[in-house]
């Protein structure tokens, strides 16, 4: 009984190492092409204090990358600070390009990279987490990590290790050309939207809107979408 119950266990540990020797292979050779970047467990080469990442890397996530491949369960995790999705695959962590990736979802926050404005004629891309999906309106939040040097003794001051400090994230909502705008104010939003202005400024008033809140701003693009 003894030599059969062995037997099973000894079949059972090998099926599972051989699926895990299976699936590190096929990840490797799905990303293969993608030209990935080695980088280190923690991402840096010095020792901080707080964390550039929003998630832990053992969440469930889903990949849509630019070959139209889906692929689930890749550890992921993303980086705030350096504004970069990375990928864990046998204790080693690679950087997924954004030209490849069309969207990272981890743990239902879905990620996007896209083109925005900053400012009147600066253009720039960054990774976004998407709120909604809207053909007429779609709200974006970009997350915001500070990188505080560490401080040398002073006088009258105690040293100061290096730091990750995570800020307010800034809002942005697309508009007709693709082109994401920021949304920080009433004034903002409602000059992203000149067709139906009176009914949303009276909605902003009304509900008490603050600009800073996620859960205020979707309700806000909601109720725009729904006019």
């Amino acid at each position: 009984m003894n030599k059969v119950f062995y037997l099973l266990f000894l079949l059972h540990f090998v099926s599972v190492n051989l699926f895990s020797q299976d699936q590190t292979y096929d990840l490797l050779r799905v990303f293969e092409d993608y030209n990935l970047s080695k980088i280190g467990q923690s991402g840096y080469n010095f020792e901080y204090e707080g964390t550039p990442y929003l998630f832990d890397e053992e969440l469930k996530t889903i990949i849509v990358m630019s070959n139209d491949v889906i692929q689930e369960g890749v550890p992921l995790r993303y980086n705030a600070y350096d504004d970069r999705v990375e990928m864990k695959v046998k204790d080693q962590y690679y950087i997924l390009e954004p030209r490849y990736l069309i969207e990272a979802n981890i743990d239902g926050h879905v990620f996007v990279h896209r083109m925005y404005a900053k400012g009147e004629s600066n253009i720039k891309s960054s990774y976004f987490e998407r709120l909604n999906e809207n053909d007429k309106c779609t709200l974006y939040m970009n997350h915001n990590v500070e990188f505080i040097d560490a401080k040398k003794p002073g006088a009258y001051a105690d040293p100061k290790p290096a730091m990750f400090v995570k800020r307010l994230a800034d809002f942005y909502i697309s508009t007709d050309d693709g082109l994401l705008q920021k949304v920080g104010n009433k004034k903002d939003f409602l000059e992203l939207i000149p067709d139906q202005q009176e009914e949303v400024a009276v909605y902003i008033k009304k509900n008490k809107i603050k600009f800073k809140k996620s859960e205020d701003l979707l309700e806000l693009v909601n109720y725009y979408n729904s006019l």
